[in-house]
């Protein structure tokens, strides 16, 4: 059984999201390639919680290259609305990488992707919720 036959094994998708611990912000750009595969497996579909813990880190250092890995939020595990995990980061993310950006394709990226998140019921009270607080300051 090669990678491939595994990567959306429970498992093998908490691994990959555990290594995301190990990474430094300064790492980002030499491991960026890596990260994009991974942001289009399968493994990021069960486990992401530590990938966008770090991406909230880099996302004020590299905001271009955190929106071309959200464009593949539709691979990223769904938050469970019952528990409180996964629902803000990536919406946080996408705001923070907004603010940071003066490109304005980069931007209109940025906005497509949150719309696209705002109509899931699953992101849509959290990115409202975050939405809220950056209007309070």
């Amino acid at each position: 059984m090669g990678f491939r036959s595994n990567e959306g094994s429970d498992e093998v998708s908490q691994k990959y999201d555990w290594c995301f611990n190990n990474f430094k912000v300064e790492d980002f750009n030499q491991i960026y390639k890596l990260i994009l595969k991974h942001s289009k497996s399968k493994a990021v579909k069960k486990h992401c919680g530590h990938f966008f813990r770090f991406l909230a880190k880099v996302v004020n250092h590299e905001p271009e290259k955190c929106i071309y890995l959200m464009q593949n939020y539709k691979n990223f595990e769904r938050p469970d609305v019952r528990l409180n995990a996964l629902q803000g980061e990536p919406v946080q993310i996408l705001i923070e990488a907004y603010n940071k950006i003066t490109d304005d394709r980069c931007n209109e990226k940025a906005v497509n992707i949150f719309d696209l998140i705002l109509q899931e019921r699953n992101y849509k009270k959290e990115a409202l919720k975050v939405l809220s607080e950056q209007d309070r300051g």
